[in-house]
């Protein structure tokens, strides 16, 4: 993750912003934002805000019998950058 930011923080020009979606691992015992949020500042971005969005929502793997809120990813994660 972090070569991938560092390249992105090469790209983008400086005010830009750069939006890394994550989800939840483990049912949300593993924050993803977290980890990536040291990457960027390790990278040298600061992060300028996050968004989680939960929502109900019919999901393609419940053909497979995983239910909302139960198994899966269940929330989306965005954490934004600027440089």
């Amino acid at each position: 993750m972090m070569e991938a930011i560092q390249e992105m923080r090469r790209v983008v020009k400086y005010g830009g912003h750069i939006a890394i979606e994550v989800g939840e691992v483990k049912k949300g015992q593993i924050k993803m934002e977290e980890l990536v949020i040291e990457a960027g500042i390790r990278c040298g971005i600061k992060p300028s805000e996050i968004y989680i969005n939960m929502q109900n929502f019919t999901k393609t793997s419940h053909c497979r019998g995983i239910e909302n809120n139960k198994a899966g990813t269940n929330t989306n994660r965005i954490v934004v950058f600027q440089k």
